[in-house]
């Protein structure tokens, strides 16, 4: 055939004369909007396969619908929707969605909605979301919100959000894994460096322990599962040391009053040279008596692991570990010690 386009063409109206009296159309093919079967009620035809050579615009798939560029639906799509460029989807998506660029549906997706940018849904997600940039799922998501920057539940996110960057939620019930987590209030677990609740777990923390005379930590996320940022300064202008690190805890309620709140950190000890590494892994065991509805008094034991190449002391720094009653004492390296510390001081918030 020396003209393949205008075969096409011959085919498709074949086609149409064939499916004209279906509302339900075995198979649509069309160049763009307009130009191909159903060139003047396209958006009523519901078909059970649609191939859009540059873009097409339906009233629905049953089964597969692929767009060189674009697929357009005023109405739902099941199965499968692939697109080079875009999806939109004025109804519900049973099924997979995918797109090079973004996809856009109406109302509820159930099952896997994949761009290469981003996803957005006027309702709620039931499976999976995976963007290279972002999701937004506007009501629910109930399954896994994945994106390479950040992932929007307005509503209820039930299951795991994770981004490289934001994760947020209105009601989390489930796992949020990010650089940052924001939700106003949480029945689930919020994993990252900065995680906020709104009606959540805020606390700062001042204290004291065997190596640092103060300590400044910021509590936040929820009772299961919080965030610690800590930093902390020996006064001892002839013994100084600075650290600042990082860690987790969570709150056991053992009364009105009382509470249990196992904590875990890493903190780097600067010792007088930013050139050795001091690295301090410490779990803490601290009791809480709460005094009034904002203040609160803690302490309790602690074990210290600590790694250090530094076997020198370098001006008026001093050196880790703890020394005197503690008894530091190696562990499977010499350059690793442990010993058992203490933690004291008050919570305000």
């Amino acid at each position: 055939m020396k003209h393949p386009l205008l075969a096409i063409m011959i085919i498709c109206v074949s086609l149409h004369a064939a499916a004209q009296q279906d509302s339900i159309a075995r198979l649509q093919i069309s160049f763009v909007p307009g130009l191909g079967i159903y060139s003047k009620n396209h958006q009523q035809v519901t078909n059970d396969f649609s191939f859009n050579i540059i873009g097409g615009s339906n009233g629905g798939v049953n089964k597969v619908e692929i767009g060189g560029i674009f697929n357009v639906n005023t109405k739902n799509v099941q199965r499968v929707q692939v697109a080079g460029i875009f999806n939109v989807t004025g109804g519900y998506v049973q099924g997979v969605q995918a797109s090079g660029i973004f996809n856009a549906v109406r109302k509820q997706v159930t099952g896997a909605q994949i761009a290469g940018i981003y996803n957005q849904v006027a309702d709620s997600v039931k499976g999976a979301q995976v963007a290279g940039i972002f999701n937004i799922a506007s009501k629910k998501v109930h399954g896994t919100q994945v994106a390479g920057i950040a992932n929007i539940t307005k509503g209820t996110a039930e299951g795991v959000q994770v981004s490289g960057i934001l994760n947020y939620t209105r009601i989390l019930k489930g796992i949020q894994v990010g650089l940052i987590n924001i939700a106003d209030s949480s029945d689930g677990y919020s994993i990252g460096l900065i995680n906020i609740v709104r009606k959540g777990y805020h606390k700062i923390s001042v204290y004291s322990n065997e190596l640092q005379h103060v300590n400044v930590a910021i509590k936040t996320g929820s009772s299961k599962l919080y965030n610690i940022l800590l930093v902390g300064a020996n006064a001892d202008n002839k013994r100084k040391s600075y650290s600042f690190g990082y860690g987790i805890g969570t709150e056991i309620s053992l009364g009105n009053r009382i509470s249990f709140n196992p904590e875990m950190s890493s903190q780097y000890i600067y010792q007088g040279n930013w050139d050795f590494t001091n690295f301090l892994n410490r779990a803490s065991l601290l009791f809480n008596y709460k005094i009034t509805r904002h203040f609160a008094v803690f302490g309790g034991p602690a074990f210290n692991v600590y790694y250090s190449n530094q076997h020198l002391p370098i001006g008026n720094y001093k050196l880790a570990p703890a020394t005197g009653n503690y008894h530091p004492f190696k562990l499977w390296d010499k350059d690793v010690h442990g010993w058992f510390g203490w933690n004291a001081g008050v919570n305000i918030f």
